[in-house]
């Protein structure tokens, strides 16, 4: 009765799905036949294949697989050659991969010998792009009556479902039965098993930096994904149950599957993994170049295009055919250089799509990963190294080259100025690398690479599975090592080595393969065969390996990471002996508190990615450092004294873990130092992975008067101390002296001067668009600055090209009031210049004078000590600075004069910080002490005490008498007593300026304006005052003393943390970061500091041993008010 009603129901069946739009409603295809693809229609198996074949109706269509019979006898059913996805040629060439259509009638799964495209190990080029396709072997021979008959099969009885990732580097390899992926061991056991094909080298892995042409990398992982939603969505049809998958793989397979564990895309698609020998933290598993790669790639094949037009670079790629593009040899040359093993390999993508595999750097992939709650079996062979064997054999240069340079014995990302030669001892001695080592006795050397490429990177997995997973997770050794069944050791080694378990020894005792000879069943290999196959189905049914043949395998929770399970003759839980213990504790000893984790952490931007470090401060705070990051194009030949240009896009990842370049300069000991190539930033995050709430940016401008300083941390700029505060801090480099001030009056030569602070510009532009990728708040951005750097704030909170691009500024020590802080001259100057420098044409002809100054070698250009001293002759502390423009042009900063430009400045409307040092004119010591003429000029010409911007046609008699009874002890000037000439100078250099911009704030300002006085001082940390004066004066507040506690410098000291000098440095920086949080610099160290709109102008907060907000010293005033006489009605024009 059963047997007719079969019958019955077949013949209705098959009536019913004859049609094509039958078959799409059945499943709910619909009626679209575009969609559809035509094979043969369907007969009953008995016509034409017999009994042989069995036929099984999925949502896309019928396929037709083979009963077979596997070499020990086991029935099981073969599918193979079934598509996941559509051919991935022409327009689809290195692009996402697009599911399957439909097909109609019975598409023939009974063979497949499909590779993916590649060029193999024996330097064949073989397989094809039409490679998307899988393999499906179930014990299940019940599937076609099952299914046929239309009855559901009973979650019972539906088998656990393994899946294949084959390895090969991500070059070579395939999932066809005829090749490694044989399935008669596992047949011994009740499951389905899958393996798939996935594009190969740069099929799979090309990378293009343009989000329009769709190629951001990884089209090779994509394929898996979809391989994985396929069988997800059809591995029930064939007996399988989808609730209960396994994903395994060997090499490129285990780093896949570990990708897979870690991208968001591959969710719950599968419920138990097996890494063998890889993972993603091995040193060949991610490129960091694929986008340079793949422009090198297009061209070797002959493209001769722009390297920038994507668009241009995919069409000519698109057009080489496969078997010529996948011949580089010299390409994998290059990436075994960079330390991969060949050219095409999984990379993070330049920007994030809707199917993204690597979208964040790869420790944040592992510690956030969903496969953290996925059960797991890692492990790899007792001596993987031996794959090496062939390379070194082959070509004999590498040990030469290792010999003349052992730091290439350390991994890419152990950071280049860690010490190396400790490192490398270490290593060394561990392995028992002789330094005298040749292919003769290079058996230490395979040791060694045993742990670069596979054995160390596990165990930093393991180690992470230790600190992020929840599920467990069992290590593993397979040691087990014959003389003929080994068949990697012998394909690497051939006789040379008769024994050692290779890298891919596993695989002899789990597929079979092309090399393998039918073990009989009373031999030791068909006894590891059972037991390895036996164990792995145990996991993939149980989630624990534990069977018959192994009861006391603990996970890594319960034993610890010291023990695993050895797999060699007898099976045994053990702990690892201690000589690898040892060995991975030197190569632990490589990372430090990186172990587990990453020192080096990657960002994407949308100009590229950077590689940057995680850091940790001098006081123990951690932080995340990003160092030269390009924000313009280099400002050399052609752009030399122009406009910045906005940096261009990248190419594969940026190092920006450390950075040492100056803007050129003369600095103060007369050395010519720096580059014309210096308009980069620094980042320094507290925390880069904050999504929800950014931090408040703090974007800091050196200063130096224009002419010398840096924005880097080894000069001044230590972010140390700010690190103590959720903060993000960026300093960077703008042009000084000429090359940041030069001025010419001709519009069509485009040099009307300011390039430095268009510089300063456009690096806060780059802040306001790019800071958020750090952790930054685009909408909280304080701009501070001190001496030239707090003009510089100044000019821009008065300039209409920056508003809005920050939201609170601080002035420390200068603005643009200050007589050094504007040139009228700039333009005399810049046609002097090119005269002392050898110019001898006409002095109208700017367009002339411009060639002939971008000519001349930038050491010689910045060397000028003759007119600088003609720069202060005029009033100005050097020969080049701001200056008002000749004339207005789209990116003009002073087009004004400076009252007007203070007036109408934007900038009225933020709140600012404004301040200085209690004895600014300090600074002025060793240049009185060098040129003491200086003293005598003044003292025979008093009137030259007068500021240069004081009104003409005033008392210049009586108010030089006035300016003498201020600062000179009894109306007399005298040059054995040089303190009342620095007192002088602390306010005409810096004070008064200050004062004046304080009242025009008073008056035109509309936001909150806060004033201090830094008057902390101390015998050893206020480290300007002894650059200024040595021993020669011990005490006063000096120009720049501020700095020593806000920055970890060159000449910082590590401080005791209950010694007063760090008690200021955590007040000065909580101030300065709460002010830059809230807009107000009140906090639990300061609740008293009013505005001045409130306190008036006569009360500051002085910044001493205690913070006070106090009425400012009656003598002070007294010498405001004088140097406001100064001025009369036109003190605030």
């Amino acid at each position: 009765m059963e047997e007719i009603l079969r019958k019955v129901h077949l013949q209705s069946f098959l009536w019913d799905i004859n049609s094509s739009w039958k078959v799409g409603l059945f499943f709910g295809l619909g009626k679209d036949n575009s969609c559809v693809h035509h094979c043969e229609p369907i007969k009953p198996d008995e016509d034409e294949f017999g009994e042989n074949t069995e036929v099984v109706l999925t949502p896309l269509g019928s396929v037709r697989g083979l009963k077979s019979i596997s070499v020990y006898g086991h029935e099981y059913c073969s599918f193979e050659g079934v598509p996941y996805a559509e051919p991935p040629l022409g327009q689809l060439r290195f692009k996402s991969p697009v599911p399957a259509k439909a097909w109609t009638g019975i598409k023939d799964c009974r063979y497949s010998k499909r590779k993916a495209m590649q060029k193999n190990s024996q330097g064949v080029i073989e397989g094809s792009e039409d490679c998307l396709y899988l393999n499906i072997f179930s014990k299940d021979v019940r599937i076609r009556n099952i299914i046929l008959i239309g009855f559901p099969i009973h979650s019972k009885t539906k088998l656990p479902v393994m899946v294949w990732i084959h390895g090969g580097g991500f070059s070579t390899g395939s999932c066809i039965k005829d090749y490694i992926c044989g399935p008669d061991y596992f047949m011994m056991e009740d499951l389905v098993l899958v393996t798939f094909n996935y594009r190969l080298s740069m099929f799979g892995f090309l990378s293009l930096c343009d989000p329009s042409v769709c190629v951001p990398g990884n089209a090779g992982l994509k394929d898996q994904v979809l391989a994985l939603k396929w069988i997800k969505n059809n591995i029930s049809y064939f007996g399988g149950d989808s609730n209960c998958i396994t994903l395994f793989g060997q090499d490129a397979g285990a780093v896949s599957v570990h990708f897979m564990l870690s991208t968001d895309r591959a969710c719950n698609l599968f419920h138990k993994a097996i890494c063998q020998s890889g993972c993603m933290l091995n040193d060949w598993a991610i490129s960091y170049d694929a986008i340079e790669m793949s422009y090198l790639l297009a061209c070797r094949k002959g493209y001769k295009g722009c390297r920038d037009d994507d668009i241009c670079i995919l069409k000519f790629l698109q057009s080489v055919p496969a078997e010529k593009l996948i011949d580089i040899d010299d390409l994998d040359t290059v990436g075994r250089y960079k330390g991969y093993f060949s050219a095409f390999m999984p990379s993070i993508e330049p920007y994030e799509s809707d199917d993204s595999i690597i979208a964040k750097p790869i420790w944040e992939l592992i510690r956030t990963a969903w496969g953290n709650n996925v059960p797991l079996i890692v492990g790899a062979t007792s001596f993987e190294g031996l794959c090496m064997y062939p390379v070194l054999k082959k070509i004999p240069e590498l040990l030469e080259r290792l010999k003349n340079k052992w730091e290439r014995l350390l991994p890419n990302d152990v950071t280049a100025w860690d010490d190396q030669t400790k490192l490398i001892d270490s290593l060394m001695a561990a392995h028992c690398i002789d330094s005298d080592i040749s292919r003769e006795n290079m058996c230490a050397l395979l040791d060694y690479y045993s742990y670069r490429l596979f054995l160390h990177g596990i165990h930093r997995f393991l180690l992470s599975r230790c600190k992020y997973a929840k599920a467990d997770t069992y290590q593993y050794r397979f040691d087990y090592s014959t003389n003929s069944f080994n068949h990697h050791r012998m394909i690497y080694c051939g006789s040379d080595v008769g024994s050692g378990v290779a890298h891919g020894d596993d695989l002899s005792y789990l597929f079979y393969s092309y090399y393998t000879i039918k073990p009989k069943s009373e031999t030791c290999e068909y006894a590891m065969i059972k037991r390895m196959i036996k164990t792995l189905t145990a996991f993939a049914k149980t989630s624990s390996p534990n069977c018959e043949y192994i009861c006391n395998w603990s996970n890594i929770c319960e034993a610890g990471i010291q023990r695993w399970l050895n797999m060699s003759a007898d099976w045994s839980f053990v702990s690892i002996p201690q000589d690898v213990q040892e060995k991975f504790a030197a190569w632990d000893n490589l990372y430090g508190e990186y172990l587990v984790g990453e020192r080096s952490q990657i960002l994407k931007t949308p100009q590229g990615m950077v590689q940057g470090l995680k850091l940790e401060s001098v006081y123990g705070d951690t932080y995340y450092s990003f160092e030269g990051i390009p924000y313009a194009e280099p400002p050399v030949g052609k752009l030399r004294f122009k406009s910045p240009v906005p940096s261009k896009k990248w190419f594969g990842v940026r190092d920006c873990c450390r950075f040492t370049c100056k803007a050129i300069q003369k600095n103060q000991h007369g050395a010519i130092e720096g580059t014309e190539d210096c308009l980069y930033l620094n980042v320094y995050s507290k925390n880069i992975h904050c999504a929800k709430r950014k931090l408040p940016v703090m974007v800091w401008i050196h200063g130096g008067g224009f002419t010398t300083g840096s924005g880097i941390r080894d000069f001044i700029c230590g972010p140390d101390y700010f690190m103590m505060e959720n903060i993000v801090l960026v300093t960077f480099n703008y042009r000084l002296s000429m090359f940041g001030f030069l001025s010419l009056s001709d519009p069509c030569v485009q040099v009307p001067g300011n390039a430095g602070l268009k510089d300063q510009m456009l690096a806060i532009r780059w802040v306001k668009d790019n800071i958020c990728y750090f952790g930054g708040d685009s909408e909280n951005i304080t701009l501070f600055g001190q001496d030239a750097g707090g003009a510089s704030v100044h000019y821009l909170l008065s300039s209409e090209h920056a508003r809005d691009l920050f939201q609170k500024a601080i002035i420390q020590s200068g603005c643009f009031l200050h007589e050094w802080a504007l040139s009228y001259d700039a333009v005399q100057l810049s046609y002097l210049l090119a005269c002392r420098k050898g110019y001898r044409g006409s002095k109208e002809n700017d367009e002339c004078i411009l060639k002939y100054l971008q000519s001349v070698p930038a050491e010689i250009l910045v060397d000028i000590d003759d007119l600088d001293v003609l720069g202060r002759y005029k009033g100005y502390l050097y020969a080049f600075l701001p200056s008002v423009e000749p004339y207005e042009s789209e990116d003009s900063i002073i087009t004004k004069s400076v009252w007007d430009l203070i007036k109408t400045g934007w900038g009225n409307n933020i709140p600012v910080m404004i301040g200085g040092t209690s004895f600014e004119g300090l600074c002025m010591y060793p240049i009185l002490k060098k040129i003491p003429e200086l003293l005598e000029r003044l003292r025979k010409k008093r009137e030259r005490l007068l500021p240069n911007d004081i009104p003409c046609g005033c008392d210049y008699l009586n108010l030089t008498e006035e300016l003498i009874s201020a600062h000179f002890r009894e109306n007399q000037i005298s040059e054995e007593d040089i303190l009342p000439f620095l007192d002088y100078y602390s306010y005409r250099l810096f004070w008064h300026g200050m004062y004046r911009l304080l009242q025009a704030r008073s008056k035109y300002g509309k936001a909150s304006t806060y004033l201090y006085c830094f008057d902390f001082d101390s015998p050893t940390f206020n480290h300007h005052r002894t650059m200024y004066l040595g021993n020669d004066v011990y005490r006063g507040v000096a120009h720049g003393d501020d700095l020593s506690y806000l920055f970890f410098s060159c000449y910082s000291a590590v401080l005791d943390t209950t010694a007063r000098e760090y008690f200021m440095i955590k007040r000065m920086v909580r101030i300065w970061s709460a002010f830059a949080k809230n807009s107000n610099p009140n906090c639990e160290y300061v609740c008293t500091w009013d505005d001045i709109s409130t306190s008036g102008l006569s009360k500051w907060m002085s910044i001493a041993c205690e913070l006070r907000f106090i009425d400012i010293p009656a003598d002070v005033q007294e010498k405001f008010k004088i140097w406001n006489n100064l001025y009369g009605s036109r003190l605030i024009e």
